[in-house]
């Protein structure tokens, strides 16, 4: 399911109960980190110290082909809590292993959370998650100067400052378009 960019804080806040899988990417890099950790954050609230989390990497997928569906249909030994899977800085070639996977009826509660950089039309990956029912895919551009200006009044009325409109030209101006940095920068 294709989850258009305007609409992916939506989605993020109210995930469906029938998605198991999420596919983030973009030329966004801080956007597709901030995501990751929202959806991270949503499933799984104390995600950074939870045995449920799984880190897969692309050379244990390569080492291990058939480590994606054990870990996906298995339940956690350690928690009560669904597993996620996380899978960063994917590749093409996990496509064929997830339309393996989400082919059939979904039985499993596990999650699983990919991140990507910028694919093309073209990629396998990007198609599977964008047209199989059980899979979102939420693309992370880079925000243009209407979003950096919002992003920025937003943040600076939530600290509580005051601040006329040239102060937010100015820092439009001086920041690039990486959210991620944007936000350091605020803060």
């Amino acid at each position: 399911m294709k989850i258009q960019a305007n609409k992916v804080d939506d989605f993020i806040k109210n995930i469906d109960n029938k998605i198991r899988g999420v596919l983030i990417y973009g030329p966004d890099e801080g956007l597709v980190l901030i995501r990751k950790n929202e959806i991270l954050q949503k499933l799984l609230p104390d995600y950074k110290n939870s045995l449920s989390l799984i880190t897969i990497s692309n050379t244990t997928i390569k080492d291990k082909p058939n480590i994606i569906n054990n870990e996906y249909n298995s339940s956690s030994l350690f928690s009560s809590d669904k597993k996620i899977l996380l899978i960063e800085d994917a590749e093409n070639s996990i496509s064929k292993i997830l339309e393996e996977i989400f082919s059939k009826t979904q039985n499993s509660e596990n999650f699983i959370v990919i991140t990507a950089g910028d694919l093309d039309n073209k990629s396998t990956l990007k198609r599977f998650a964008e047209y199989n029912q059980y899979f979102a895919s939420l693309p992370c551009y880079k925000d243009d100067i209407n979003a950096i200006m919002q992003i920025i009044n937003l943040k600076l009325r939530k600290e509580g400052f005051k601040y006329n409109a040239d102060v937010v030209k100015y820092l439009t101006e001086s920041f690039g378009g990486n959210r991620l940095i944007i936000l350091s920068e605020l803060d």
